[in-house]
C-alpha cells in the first residue's frame, strides 16, 4: 500500500517488527479521538514496533489535511478500494489489529484504543511472543 509520501508498505517487507494497524476515516469521531492516542503510541514505542493508519477509501487530499490538523507523523496509507479492509475482515471503524515479527495476526479490537491500555496489551503480546 502507499503512503501519503508515496512509500510503499506491505506487512511482509516488515517482518521481524511488532506492526499495529489501524482502520480509519476522517468522519470517524472516535478515530479522531484516537488518532492521537495513535500518534503517541508510534512516539513512545519507535524502537519496537511499526504504526501504520489505513485510511478508508477518502482522497490523499483530504487525509494529508487531517494529518496536518491533528500532528499526525506516523505512515498513513490509502485503501482506495477498501481491499485490505476487505481482506482483514474490518466491517466498523476505527479497528485495530496488532501482527508479531512473524508477521502472524496476534490481535484485534473495534473501537479506539488508549494509551494507557495499549501499554498494557503490548507487554502482554511481547511476554507470549518470547515464550
Amino acid at each position: 500500500m502507499q503512503s501519503l509520501n508515496g512509500e510503499t508498505y506491505t506487512l511482509s517487507e516488515l517482518r521481524g517488527q511488532w506492526v499495529v494497524v489501524n482502520f480509519w476515516a476522517t468522519w470517524c469521531a472516535p478515530c479522531r479521538e484516537e488518532m492521537l492516542e495513535l500518534q503517541a503510541i508510534s512516539e513512545d514505542y519507535a524502537d519496537n514496533l511499526v504504526v501504520l493508519g489505513i485510511n478508508n477509501r477518502e482522497s490523499a487530499e483530504r487525509v494529508q489535511a487531517y494529518a496536518d490538523e491533528l500532528g499526525i507523523r506516523f505512515p498513513l496509507l490509502l485503501d482506495p478500494d477498501d481491499s485490505v479492509l476487505l481482506n482483514y475482515q474490518v466491517i466498523n471503524l476505527p479497528q485495530t489489529l496488532i501482527v508479531d515479527p512473524n508477521g502472524e495476526l496476534v490481535w484485534r479490537r473495534f473501537g479506539p484504543i488508549k494509551l494507557e491500555e495499549f501499554d498494557t496489551i503490548i507487554a502482554e503480546l511481547t511476554i507470549a511472543h518470547q515464550e
